[in-house]
């Protein structure tokens, strides 16, 4: 997470600047955010078959999308996101979504297939 430093300028500071951050709150936020997304990984390793091969896409705001891989368990985690608030989608839309991030991974997996039969 990236830590935010903040500059502003105050009158009777001689015109000097003054600073604030918000590095402590931001590493709390990210501290909470992967325990909560260590608790959703554990939920959900106990809905997935250890041999299912599907992969996982995830649905998350950009910058949430690291700290998941983070705590993430699951083998077949997709390496992109559908990108934006999933509660701002129905379930159509995120599989509209799904589907296109995914699209290329199949195709190329009944590529893979293809070229194994002709052999």
């Amino acid at each position: 997470m990236q830590k935010s430093l903040q500059f502003r300028t105050q009158q009777g500071n001689q015109g000097q600047g003054s600073f604030h951050g918000h590095a402590k709150s931001d590493e709390k936020a990210k501290t909470e955010l992967l325990q909560y997304f260590r608790a959703i990984d554990k939920g959900l390793m106990k809905l997935l078959r250890e041999d299912q091969n599907a992969p996982l896409v995830v649905a998350c705001l950009d910058y949430h999308f690291p700290i998941y891989k983070e705590a993430n368990s699951c083998k077949n985690l997709y390496p992109r996101h559908i990108s934006g608030n999933p509660a701002d989608m129905d379930a159509l839309e995120l599989h509209e979504r799904a589907w296109n991030l995914l699209i290329s991974h199949f195709n190329r997996k009944r590529q893979d297939k293809k070229a194994q039969y002709h052999e």
